[in-house]
């Protein structure tokens, strides 16, 4: 089923058959959702292998091997086969439901090992965080509560309602490094030493 619009018509629903074999690098490519059956996913593991990829082209260029490979489809067992039927579960589509699910996560978490700006610092705020990911990072996020979730997997602790100036009166601080040196400050003391990411002025 597809929605379809039409110049001067409301949008519609046709059935459709069509197929899509999608090929990529990437495991988390574009979210699938949790009950999704639609999809038959496959990842492979498999190396290229120079030798193999030369008696690949050889037969194809050399020795029919279109026919070969139709011959060896016509003579396969589908006595099982359901066309109609829903697609095989296989365990790769569970992985990339979760992987492609949370690319900010990722992103944050990756940047974070690495002590990549803004993520090499000992405290952060959503609220610039936000406005960065999205304006400079170019991440797709639609809340600052998707940035929270995303700091949590740096182990990150939250401080709630601290005064930062130039910032905001009560802003989220994040301790994600040296969390023991800030973790029993107040958060009036973390906002008077939070120094903003976005702000010209240093201490």
């Amino acid at each position: 089923m597809i929605k379809e619009k039409k110049i001067f018509r409301d949008y519609a629903e046709s059935d459709t058959c069509t197929n899509y074999w999608i090929n990529t690098n990437h495991r988390d490519a574009f979210a699938l959702p949790a009950a999704e059956v639609r999809y038959w996913v496959y990842f492979s593991a498999a190396k290229r292998i120079e030798k193999m990829l030369e008696e690949y082209h050889n037969a194809r260029d050399n020795h029919n091997l279109a026919a070969g490979v139709y011959a060896d489809l016509l003579d396969r067992d589908i006595s099982k086969f359901k066309p109609d039927g829903v697609a095989p579960h296989t365990i790769y589509r569970d992985m990339m439901t979760t992987l492609a699910d949370k690319p900010l996560n990722d992103f944050v978490k990756e940047r974070f090992e690495q002590g990549v700006h803004p993520f090499n610092r000992d405290l952060v705020t959503t609220t610039e965080l936000f406005d960065w990911l999205r304006t400079v990072a170019r991440i797709k996020v639609a809340r600052e509560n998707d940035v929270a979730l995303a700091l949590k997997t740096t182990g990150g602790i939250r401080k709630k309602g601290c005064p930062v100036k130039n910032v905001g009166t009560h802003v989220n601080i994040w301790i994600i490094r040296n969390r023991d040196k800030y973790k029993n400050m107040t958060a009036k003391e973390l906002g008077k030493i939070y120094v903003g990411f976005y702000v010209d002025s240093k201490r």
